[in-house]
């Protein structure tokens, strides 16, 4: 089914057989009930319907030179051009300062940018340092991280609980040696730079991107001392419908769209107070009722024994 299928059916319901003959405000209510129809279902959407698999990479080290730092400033000039807008929200090792920094910003065609934190060091026109890819922004989609969080051919990351736990990593933390009472409340923020080894740990944050758009990251920790790449499931958000005229199918499995999505459609159009259906209403909402029980009770089919093929 198609947006504007649904369209269609939601204007059948008051006796409008062509979407030109509907008024804007009846347009933008549909356009309304196809979203917040889908944000409902998918807050109870299981994990092989609303998920998926998804990676990222973290490299190594990246050297960099000719940075030219401000004592006390947040602003920094890439005199060679080095840096890139991929490694904004990436940890920055430069010159002299004693503590690690973030790239905040950057302007490609100015080759300048910000840090998220002043610069501790010494002024310097020409300053060297090291980027090292310790975060993967996620999708805007994304909602959140379903662990195991796995390091390609190595480990599971282990999840931490907080921006502490990822200061608080030391030269006595490997993978071999970390436990739940290696970090945690009673940690010390250690007010250096972090280490450099293979990660063990990973924490999902907030995000605040340039464009004001608020996502999630994965950070790890310690700082990746070559390149390592990630696998991990993720929870999709509900999508957003931008188009009602669209040919686009709505992102639901077809074998639940008439038996679950649009019995939740009709009955949310239908408790529009310029929507006035008699009797006919009470059919709309045993049915919405039927629909959510239905959703509650589906479970993912088993898969039969001695048919599952494991890739690597």
């Amino acid at each position: 089914m198609t947006t504007a299928d649904a369209r269609d059916d939601l204007l059948a319901m008051i006796g409008i057989e062509n979407p030109a003959h509907a008024s804007d405000s009846i347009l933008k209510r549909i356009k309304s009930d196809l979203n917040l129809t889908l944000q409902k279902i998918w807050t109870m959407a299981l994990p092989w319907w609303s998920c998926g698999k998804s990676g990222g990479v973290l490299k190594g080290p990246q050297s960099i030179s000719d940075i030219g730092v401000i004592a006390g400033s947040t602003y920094f000039s890439d005199n060679l051009g080095l840096l890139s807008v991929d490694m904004i929200g990436q940890t920055i090792r430069i010159g002299v300062d004693p503590f690690d920094n973030e790239i905040a910003s950057y302007d490609a065609t100015f080759k300048n940018g910000t840090f998220m934190r002043p610069y501790a060091g010494v002024t310097s026109a020409s300053s060297n340092g090291y980027v090292y890819t310790d975060t993967i922004i996620l999708p805007d989609n994304v909602m959140s991280v379903i662990p195991p969080v796995l390091i390609y051919g190595e480990h599971e990351l282990k999840p931490l609980r907080s921006q502490r736990d990822i200061m608080s990593f030391s030269e006595s933390i490997n993978y071999s040696s970390y436990s739940e009472s290696t970090v945690g409340p009673s940690s010390t923020v250690i007010a250096e730079n972090r280490d450099i080894d293979v990660p063990v740990g990973f924490y999902i944050e907030n995000y605040r991107r340039a464009n004001g758009k608020t996502t999630l990251r994965m950070r790890v920790s310690p700082l990746p001392d070559k390149e390592y790449v990630l696998r991990y499931d993720v929870r999709y958000g509900a999508p957003e419908i931008a188009d009602i005229d669209s040919t686009t199918e709505i992102p639901v499995p077809q074998n639940y769209t008439h038996s679950i999505f649009l019995p939740i459609l009709r009955y949310q159009f239908s408790t529009w107070k310029h929507v006035n259906l008699g009797n006919q209403g009470n059919e709309y909402k045993t049915h919405y009722d039927e629909a959510w029980q239905l959703l509650a009770k589906l479970k993912p089919q088993p898969l039969a024994v001695g048919r599952v093929r494991i890739v690597y």
